[in-house]
């Protein structure tokens, strides 16, 4: 099974400013929010004119195709995206158990315009 060329990432200088490690519980957290952030955009920015970056979430025993990840104070990740029957999803997922696949696939339509994952820090 070829799964196609690994893609090496060494994760950014991160800008640790953005983070309160008065809450040290919160810091990895908030590290792989910036780290997955980092990643995403990388990955975008590689793309060809007729590709489009997806972010997946399988964990709910559904696929969700992700749209947006926000993080909200704590360990908690509010994942926003669209089912199989294209009914909107959130998903709450604590940060130990969050996983995400990020595949890079043909787009469908040439003439859609392509959106950039969207990354939102929620009060």
């Amino acid at each position: 099974m070829d799964i196609g060329p690994f893609v090496p990432f060494r994760p950014p200088d991160l800008d640790l400013s953005k983070i309160d490690f008065r809450n040290w519980m919160n810091a990895g957290a908030e590290l792989y929010f910036e780290a997955l952030q980092a990643y995403v955009k990388e990955r975008e920015s590689k793309l060809a004119a007729d590709e489009v970056l997806e972010v997946w979430h399988h964990q709910t025993g559904r696929p969700i195709a992700v749209h947006t990840i926000g993080f909200i104070r704590g360990q908690v990740f509010n994942l926003v995206g669209r089912d199989a029957n294209q009914q909107e999803v959130h998903v709450l997922a604590h940060v130990s158990s969050l996983q995400v696949e990020v595949r890079v696939t043909k787009r469908a339509d040439q003439r859609e315009t392509r959106k950039p994952m969207g990354f939102v820090r929620e009060a």
